[in-house]
């Protein structure tokens, strides 16, 4: 009886370092650790204490931190670039403790890569490119936008007909530079044309990418018959 009394005060006195550890190490409180805890032993359903890299992402997602696409495709990156397919408890504090400084800002250039997609889907080659401004005023009409995009680029300072990158980022309210009147109707439409374009981008990347392995594979062939 006294020996299962040890084993069980040892066991809280472990579990208290390691969330200590957890809270030096990640920011996460005991509170936080637990819900992380309820939800890894939902998703662990072989009880071997491992989970796949697609649960880790909803686990994240289920505590209530903010992952975007491009936030989700870096941690996927992550977690092949270590060759991680199989998630234990702690690998996973980490990575949500990645996920979490993405959220707060730490990784701006996740914000960047949104904007480099959503450019490349009006036509530019890369982000030292331009795209037409009457591209932009198709892709505003498109949409159905009750910003003038006229009025848009006279208050963020941006004149003539071809915009680059900078003013592109301007416009979508990446820079420094106001966006229209800052009124939230108006950010919320910008927000959602600019989610569409960055998909649109990235299905573009992802055709390219094929077309460029076929014409390598065709190459390889060239012949052989």
């Amino acid at each position: 009886m006294l020996q299962k009394r040890g084993q069980t005060l040892q066991g809280i006195d472990d579990s208290m370092k390691e969330d200590m550890r957890y809270a030096a190490d990640y920011g996460f409180n005991k509170i936080q650790l637990d819900e992380f805890r309820e939800q890894f032993k939902k998703y662990d359903v072989s009880k071997l204490g491992l989970i796949s890299q697609s649960d880790v992402i909803e686990i994240i997602r289920a505590v209530r931190i903010e992952l975007t696409e491009s936030r989700r495709r870096k941690l996927i990156e992550m977690m092949e670039q270590r060759t991680i397919y199989k998630i234990d408890f702690p690998i996973l504090i980490e990575l949500a403790s990645t996920a979490k400084k993405m959220e707060e800002g730490v990784h701006e250039q996740d914000v960047d890569s949104d904007y480099v997609d959503a450019f490349i889907a009006l036509g530019a080659h890369d982000v030292v490119g331009s795209i037409r401004k009457e591209t932009l005023l198709k892709i505003f009409e498109e949409f159905d936008l009750t910003i003038d995009l006229e009025d848009l680029l006279m208050k963020n300072d941006i004149a003539g007909e071809d915009l680059d990158f900078d003013m592109f980022c301007r416009i979508f309210g990446a820079g420094a530079g106001p966006v229209g009147d800052g009124l939230d109707t108006s950010r919320s439409q910008l927000t959602t044309v600019l989610s569409c374009l960055t998909e649109r981008g990235r299905r573009s990347s992802r055709l390219n990418v094929r077309y460029k392995d076929f014409e390598r594979f065709m190459s390889k062939m060239d012949g052989k018959f």
